[in-house]
């Protein structure tokens, strides 16, 4: 409860209620700055291999697992079965999707008959959530290298 939770913290009931209308509030607020950190790394590994496809998708399935292995807790809250976190984790994909696909619109040649950028955005988030998350709940399903090198295939294969 948002009580409990202010207890842990250390402060009054009073105090969080000045912060937070209530715990999903502040449940969204620490979906939304893990997303932010998610989104920083992406940017420093991801971005300036753009136009290199391989190397790209090695790393942003590197900067995927590695945010699930810093935050196994919060990615199983947000998509794991029957999670509380449904709606926030739903709306942190929402935002995913936007980014990946405003990445794909920009980057796609004039005249180019490629995949639509909002189907492809749609796919390529949905597969890695559930990938991320399906091995964040229990790492020892697969080894890291074989689900890293799965989704680089994968995101490869599908988006050429």
């Amino acid at each position: 409860t948002s009580h409990q939770i202010a207890e842990a913290a250390g402060v009054a009931s009073g105090t969080f209620y000045l912060h937070f209308h209530d715990k999903n509030e502040l449940f969204r607020e620490l979906v939304f700055e893990a997303l932010a950190e998610l989104e920083r790394r992406l940017e420093v590994s991801v971005r300036p291999l753009e136009a290199q496809h391989e190397p790209a998708a090695r790393a942003r399935a590197e900067v995927l697992l590695g945010f699930a292995e810093d935050h196994g807790e919060l990615v199983r809250m947000l998509f794991g079965r029957g999670s509380e976190g449904a709606s926030v984790g739903a709306d942190a994909l929402d935002h995913m999707v936007a980014r990946i696909e405003a990445d794909l619109a920009r980057n796609r040649p004039a005249g180019a008959d490629l995949l639509h950028p909002a189907v492809t955005a749609q796919a390529l988030v949905g597969m890695w959530a559930r990938i991320v998350t399906w091995w964040a709940e229990s790492p020892g399903r697969a080894p890291r290298e074989a689900v890293l090198q799965t989704m680089i295939d994968l995101q490869l294969s599908g988006v050429r």
